[in-house]
């Protein structure tokens, strides 16, 4: 049947269950359905430590002061083992919220040729274990009645949620870190997000491709800048309907 385009005026924010239904309809419940491999690599593998975007916890304390209300449903965009989405995943379990985890789980470029990123994703028969690492996580975090992955890309995300009622309280960027990329990425999520609204991303003090082009934005769409205390979060606020690139 035909989809419906989605009314980004809507003030309605999905449950868990509405977003749970809407991507795995055949699933009861995808944590409880999921196994965790037992290997020994996986284990230990498992129980490794691996820093987030929200290392400096007043960077995330800054997020919810510059968002100025409750956030509901949050899209955190590049997730990688789910540590900074345990973080934000524990504000909105205050909430009872949502958070909507995007990403592929095949890690990036650099994770597969270098040696120190590639022992971070378990490969195994050819593959990163990344999803299955995420899934642990979240399950051990006891949000799994709040977080939620959705395996697609950014931009196909970003273009499937225009069919989808959903109002967006915020984005969370930390998925591409090339020139180029970020911009895209930025300009894709901005279309679906409701006027008043943020897209916050991580790496602007540590990633020039970052910097480049969320500078770029803020300038071709004359959109104010905001940055953590750390220097390391950013901020963009979607003041206009209209975007003239």
């Amino acid at each position: 049947g035909k989809i419906k385009v989605a009314d980004y005026n809507s003030s309605n924010n999905p449950s868990f269950h509405q977003v749970h239904r809407a991507l795995f309809p055949e699933s009861r419940n995808i944590f409880s359905e999921f196994q965790a491999p037992i290997d020994k690599h996986f284990v230990l593998d498992s129980r490794k430590r691996y820093g987030g975007a929200f290392q400096n916890k007043t960077d995330l304390s800054w997020i919810l002061q510059i968002y100025g209300s409750s956030p509901k449903f949050v899209l955190e965009v590049g997730t990688f083992v789910g540590t900074s989405a345990v973080e934000l995943g524990r504000i909105l379990q205050q909430r009872e919220g949502v958070l909507l985890c995007i990403d592929p789980f095949t890690g990036s470029g650099e994770m597969w040729f270098l040696p120190v990123l590639r022992s971070r994703c378990s490969f195994n028969a050819g593959q990163p274990r990344i999803f299955e690492l995420w899934m642990n996580k979240i399950i051990k975090s006891n949000l799994t009645s709040t977080v939620l992955p959705w395996r697609v890309t950014s931009l196909v995300a970003a273009d499937f949620l225009h069919y989808l009622p959903w109002k967006i309280d915020f984005v969370f960027l930390d998925s591409a870190h090339s020139v180029g990329e970020t911009f895209v990425e930025i300009a894709a999520y901005w279309s679906v997000l409701p006027v008043g609204s943020f897209i916050f991303g991580d790496d602007y003090n540590s990633f020039p491709g970052v910097k480049h082009d969320v500078d770029m934005f803020s300038n071709t769409t004359n959109s104010e800048l905001l940055l953590s205390p750390s220097g390391r979060i950013w901020a963009l606020q979607k003041t206009t309907s209209t975007l003239s690139i």
